[in-house]
């Protein structure tokens, strides 16, 4: 029997890389990271500040509300990486290492 944590997913992260076209420009493409589909967590988290500044809240800020995607220790999470969540897809703004999870601000982007 499995422990099912709450707000448990299934994480799926792509990354895009860009190589040369040979006529000076780009391609893009994206691939699946390693260990992708990861099982974490998505949680909402609420703070004051501003949604352009949140390092300097001030007295009357409004309450700002985001995702936070929650994966393994040491998952090779990268702040433009994409993140699928069900059918919500999300852009990695922001990533926290700690000993026991790795933390990701998203956004969703569709």
């Amino acid at each position: 029997m499995s422990i099912v944590k709450p707000n448990q997913v299934s994480i799926t992260v792509d990354r895009e890389t860009r190589t040369k076209d040979g006529a000076g420009g780009y391609t893009t493409s994206s691939t699946p990271i390693t260990g992708s589909p990861f099982v974490g967590r998505k949680i909402r988290r609420d703070f004051k500040g501003q949604p352009n500044n949140l390092q300097h809240a001030t007295p009357g800020d409004m309450l700002v509300t985001e995702d936070v995607l929650v994966f393994p220790a040491n998952s090779d999470i990268r702040i433009g990486d994409i993140c699928t969540v069900g059918n919500v897809t999300y852009k990695v703004q922001y990533v926290r290492n700690y000993r026991r999870s790795v933390q990701a601000d998203v956004k969703a982007v569709s």
